[in-house]
């Protein structure tokens, strides 16, 4: 909930409501089944409406809390005064037990840190001799790393000399390929060149003919006239000459083809014998390099061997050690066993007693357990009858606020009640109370004035009336001796009740003015017997409270029950009795106690005694499973020696067929290396063949397509010639510019044939170069493979004395591992001891170990030995004790403290309670009285304005509690009596009942009314007049209203009607009916 944005309570949005008419009770906001509720309604309910109108029902929400904040306050109170009981006894009971745990606590402590010295002592030097072992083997271990860092660096370096060998043999091999590649170059440089040189013989031989051809051309242009039939002939031989050329032609291109095809055969067939070449190559590599790792693993199968047989001797040693070790521990762990069962026969004895005596402790503490309750049962009954006498149960509230004013000074002289200052036998108070009756409360004052004092404060404080004794003016009068003598002679008569009971000397006068002339006797007969016998005035009283008078009267009946809460008396009397049950119960308690401690300090010897056998017992069974756990490690040392040497004897006969196959392997794979080789240099060598073959084909292939070129061209130049020939002979007139054009194409011929021969001399020029630079190039890497084959033996040679340095150095290591282990033996024995120290430290301890103390001296050890000795007496003699007592005493007393802090705030909580509800409920009935008068007026009012006329009036129930009286409803209708809300009739009762509701809006308008449908049950005459009430009130209060009736929609200002013209679907119509009239003119 919210307001204004800030979080509240409901409680708070209750009173923000509270008097606007818009509460839960609230009278703006009706519906017609409200309406129905006032009008069926408890007046109570009409009440709370009124409440709410008016603004005080708030305050009656205060008061029912307030008292339901007394009730549980009353409650509290009675189970807090009940739990402090418990707490005080509980805190006596701890407070002993408490002393006794803090005096064992400090001699147990005093005693742990003389035996945390004495053990620490003996932790530092054994920890001396364990740090002196450690220093050994680390300086072992540094050796031996020293060691192992140079034997790691020659192994390193030994493994980069081997990858360095590995390197130069993949350069050689790249070298070689690349010495292949250039020597294949240069071949094919020179091939290019002697195929350039050709094509210079091919162009000199066609620059020849074409000088030939332009010299013919010029004398067959002399003798074209001439020579006709001679053309004709020449014709007829220069196609013989054509088709001769022609035939060469083809006999050129089959030769071409069949150079290609075999080219191209010698081609695959080379590329298959160089990947032949490289795999063998590769192999070959791969063969040298499971030739390395087969020696490698060769070798190392050899230092195993060697270590093997070491190890093999020093477990040889180690079983003879063992078997003797294994028979000396059989002989303690018999020994052991002797012990643990004399330890078994002493303990089962030593339980049979401990059995009984737990019985004995028992029952005992269950009889001080009994005894515990009743004395908690009597301590409960003396308090309770203790806050009685404190309170003054049983007395009126005059006598205690006297009471209570003289203890606080405000009041003197008073000295005290009759029924407190008397003690009557047992068995005599019920006689003392009825004789006595109200003159019990009487009060004893020193003077008159005092007495005069007190009564001015009863009449100040309106306290009522009590009777005083003022000592210094009251007059009493004795029985006289012969009276008495009399009544001694009697039989029956117990005696007069000043002489039964007993008081301070101070009081003698106020008992002998209440009880001086009273006689208590046994019975009524006898109390009637001794009044006619004796002749003096007497108020006699039997032991069942039958009261006979002075006058003759006589009262009696059901002998009376009196209680502890009315009866001062009986309740002294009580008290009295309780004590003495008390102090016999602490007696017999302290008895059971002191013969219980008797039993538990013989079951604490027993059990001390069990403690030391059980101990014993353990210690033996502890040392007994260490020779048990030894005998079995002895035992499986042995077995696993055993088992360890016949593995090495396994594994050594191993190593040897593993030598023996890898030598065979080794030699196998030198062969096969060296048949690889053979096959790689045929292969090379058939290699280099078939490449030299294959250029000189390619060589051929060139020259012959340089022929067929030429030959070509020279065939196409034949073909245009013999055109040209056969186009002479058919026209003569051309022929002699056909010569002209043949010997000017002869000559271009001859001009482009020159032009190409000095681009080919230039070209012959750079292949010459390539060729130069290439055979360089050759020679270069001849040399860096010569360099290189004598580095790969270098690196080689440097392997083997590697190898021989690290034989000394592994020697050497195996030294420095025996004797390592030696001390790791040592040093574990040693942490054994130690270990079984700091287990016995941790078991008395369970702390950190201080290794920084200094170790004490034997003469030291000694007195610390004897002081422990004589603390761990003192502690026996204390017994077992309750170390927990200690935190349950300060717990206990710090929730005694705290409760009784809670008693008393939860007392004055209650008086401040009590307080605050008179002034609530004060304040409650004066604004409900004056609102209920304004009420009245309102209500009677507007029913006269609604009925036109009548009357009404609203009435408190009489015969109730006022804060819880209803209201009822009175009314009277025009020309009818005076009638209750409930004989009416329904039209009438409903209106009244808004006119109620309208009443209250008038006296404490709302700003804004809802009423739903509260006109649906009136008749058209009631209707018309609460319309036009409606009508009249609208001018100050803004309604809302829900209605079917036509009479109270016409009167509204603004309509709103719900409509559904589709289904599912609501629209909403609205007129303003004032806008509606000025529309319709």
């Amino acid at each position: 909930f919210y307001i204004n944005k800030s979080r509240v309570r409901m409680k708070d949005i209750s009173d923000l409501f509270t008097g606007t008419g818009l509460g839960k009770k609230g009278y703006s906001i009706i519906g017609q089944g409200e309406l129905e509720q006032v009008l069926s309604g408890q007046a109570l309910d009409r009440r709370l409406i009124l409440e709410e109108a008016s603004g005080t029902i708030k305050y009656r929400q205060q008061r029912d809390e307030v008292k339901r904040r007394l009730e549980n306050t009353g409650n509290d109170l009675l189970r807090l005064g009940d739990i402090i009981s418990e707490v005080r006894e509980r805190k006596e009971e701890l407070q002993y037990k408490a002393e006794r745990a803090r005096l064992y606590l400090q001699l147990n402590q005093e005693c742990q840190e003389l035996e945390s010295e004495v053990l620490s002592s003996e932790l530092s030097r054994g920890q001396q001799e364990l740090n002196r072992k450690r220093e050994d083997f680390l300086q072992r271990e540094r050796e031996t790393d020293l060691l192992s860092q140079e034997l790691l660096g020659l192994e390193q370096w030994l493994v980069e000399e081997e990858n360095r060998l590995k390197e130069q043999h993949r350069q050689l091999n790249n070298l070689q390929e690349q010495e292949y590649q250039v020597q294949t170059n240069l071949n094919s440089l020179q091939g290019e060149l002697r195929l350039s040189a050709e094509r210079l013989k091919n162009r000199h031989e066609r620059i020849k003919q074409c000088r030939a051809d332009e010299e013919k051309y010029s004398r067959m242009l002399d003798r074209l006239n001439q020579d006709l039939d001679t053309n004709r002939q020449d014709f007829m031989s220069q196609e013989e000459n054509y088709r001769q050329r022609n035939e060469e032609c083809q006999r050129l291109q089959k030769e071409i083809a069949g150079l290609e095809h075999e080219l191209g055969t010698m081609g695959e067939t080379f590329t298959r014998d160089k990947s032949r070449v490289f795999d063998i190559s590769r192999e070959e590599s791969q063969l040298n390099n499971q030739l390395g790792e087969k020696e490698e693993h060769l070798k190392k199968l050899v230092e195993r061997k060697d270590r093997l047989l070491i190890r093999h001797d020093e477990l040889k040693i180690w079983l003879d050690k063992y078997h003797s070790e294994h028979e000396a521990l059989q002989g303690q762990i018999e020994h052991y066993q002797a012990e643990l069962s004399a330890y078994d026969t002493s303990l089962r004895k030593m339980n049979e007693q401990k059995g009984a005596l737990l019985e004995k402790v028992q029952h005992l503490e269950e009889e001080y357990t009994h005894l515990n309750q009743e004395g908690i049962k009597i301590k409960n009954s003396l308090l309770s009858l203790q806050e009685m006498n404190q309170n003054l149960s049983g007395y009126s509230v005059a006598v205690k606020s006297l009471m209570k004013a003289a203890a606080s000074g405000k009041l003197k002289g008073i000295m005290g009640i009759p029924g407190e200052i008397i003690d009557v036998p047992r068995g005599l108070e019920l006689a003392i109370d009825i004789a006595a009756g109200r003159s019990l409360e009487n009060i004893v004052t020193d003077s008159v004035e005092h007495a005069h004092q007190a009564i001015d404060y009863l009449k100040a404080h309106k306290l009522g009336r009590v009777t005083f004794l003022p000592l210094n003016i009251l007059k009493v009068q004795t029985v006289p001796g012969a009276i008495l003598q009399q009544l001694d002679k009697q039989r029956a008569v117990i005696g007069l009740a000043s002489r039964v009971v007993s008081y301070d000397t101070r009081y003698t006068k106020a008992v002998e003015y209440l009880l001086g002339r009273v006689l208590i006797v046994e019975d009524l007969d006898t109390a009637i017997h001794i009044f006619k016998a004796i002749n003096y005035p007497l108020r006699i009283v039997s032991l069942e409270g039958d009261l006979l008078n002075a006058s003759g009267a006589v009262s009696g009946g059901t002998k009376v029950s009196l209680s502890y809460g009315n009866s001062p008396l009986l309740r002294r009397g009580e008290e009295k009795r309780l004590l003495k049950e008390q102090k016999d119960n602490e007696i017999r308690r302290t008895s059971k106690h002191n013969e219980l401690l008797v039993i538990r300090g013989e079951l604490e010897s027993l059990e001390e005694k069990i403690k030391q056998i059980n101990q014993l017992r353990l210690e033996s069974q502890m040392t007994l499973e260490v020779k048990n756990k030894q005998l079995n490690e002895v035992a499986a040392a042995v077995a696993a020696a055993r088992e360890e040497m016949e593995s090495f004897k396994n594994e050594a006969g191993e190593q040897e067929l593993q030598m023996e196959k890898l030598q065979v392997e080794t030699s196998n794979m030198q062969a096969q290396l060296s048949q690889m080789n053979q096959e790689s240099q045929k292969a090379s060598s058939q290699l280099e063949n078939l490449k030299d073959e294959m250029e000189m084909k390619q060589r051929d292939l060139d020259i012959r397509k340089e022929r067929f070129a030429s030959q070509r061209e020279q065939l196409e130049m034949k073909s245009r010639e013999l055109d040209n020939i056969r186009k002479s002979v058919l026209q003569l007139e051309q022929v002699q510019l056909s010569y002209q054009q043949s010997v000017q194409e002869a000559h271009q011929v001859q001009g482009r044939m020159e032009s190409e021969n000095q681009q080919e001399k230039e070209r012959q020029q750079e292949l010459e170069q390539k060729i130069a630079e290439e055979q360089i190039n050759l020679s270069r890497w001849a040399q860096e493979i010569a360099g290189l084959k004598k580095d790969y033996q270098t690196c080689n040679q440097n392997i083997n004395d590697l190898r021989q340095k690290l034989i000394p150095k592994k020697e050497r290591m195996e030294e420095l591992q025996r004797q390592s282990h030696n001390l790791e033996l040592a040093i574990a024995r040693l942490e054994t001891e130690q270990s079984s120290l700091e287990m016995k430290w941790k078991e008395k301890f369970s702390d950190y170990i201080d290794e920084t103390s200094e170790m004490l001296s034997p003469g030291k050890m000694r007195e610390y030995r004897i002081r422990i000795e004589q603390l761990q007496a003192q502690l026996e003699d204390l017994g077992l004790v309750d170390p927990e007592s200690i935190r349950e005493y300060e717990e206990v007393q710090e929730r005694f403290s705290f409760l009784s802090q809670q008693y008393d705030d939860m007392l004055q909580a209650r008086n401040t309670l009590s307080t605050l509800l008179g002034e609530t409920e004060n304040l409650m009935l004066k604004h409900f009285t004056h609102f209920l008068q304004l009420a009245n007026e309102s209500f009677n009012q507007t029913f006269k304005e609604i009925f036109d006329g009548g009357e009404a009036c609203l009435k408190v129930e009489s015969g109730k509690e006022r804060l819880e009286a209803g209201v009822d409803i009175e009314v009277k209708l025009p020309g009818k009596r005076t009638q209750l809300l409930n004989l009416l009739s329904g039209g009438e009762r409903a209106l009244t009942c808004i006119a109620f509701i309208f009443s209250l809006l008038r006296l404490k308008p709302a700003p804004f009314c809802l009423l739903d449908e509260i006109d649906a049950s009136l008749d058209e005459t009631n209707l018309t007049r609460f319309a036009r009430f409606l009508k009249a009130m609208s001018t100050s209060i803004q309604f809302i209203i829900i209605t079917h009736r036509q009479a109270t929609i016409e009167i509204g200002e603004n309509i709103y009607g719900i409509t559904m013209p589709e289904k599912g679907i609501s629209s909403v119509l609205t007129l303003n009916l004032l806008e509606a009239e000025s529309l319709a003119g």
